[in-house]
This record gives structure tokens, sequence and C-alpha cells, in this order.
């Protein structure tokens, strides 16, 4: 066994240990709090993403040199 799979396998064990630990506070938090899982809202599931001009009609301000 090298010394970079030794440092791998300690990795992966530290990771797991805080991928438990945080969900086990995610549990307690629920429990003192009633609440599930947070949810997205509706508008962010269904938004196409294009923004939207406000007044496409109004004439563009243009920069002149004097």
């Amino acid at each position: 066994m090298s010394i970079n799979e030794l440092f791998d396998g300690i990795a992966k064990v530290v990771e797991r240990f805080a991928e438990e630990l945080a969900e086990q506070k995610l549990l307690e938090k629920e429990q003192k709090t009633g609440r599930g899982p947070k949810v997205k809202s509706e508008k962010t599931e269904k938004g196409d993403g294009k923004r939207k001009e406000i007044h496409p009609d109004f004439p563009k301000n243009r920069v002149t040199a004097r």
C-alpha cells in the first residue's frame, strides 16, 4: 500500500463522517422545527431564464461626443 492510497482512504473516511454528521444535524433540526427539507418554489422551477425588458419601445439613450 502506497502513501497516496493510505491518504485517499483516510480522506474517504473523513468525508463519510462529515456527511453523516451533517445529515444527523439536519434530522435533529427538522425534529425541533417540525419542518421537512426545503423545496424550491414553482417560480424557480418553471423559469425559462429569459429576461424581459420593462419598456421595449422606450428609445435608447445615445452618447454623442460634443
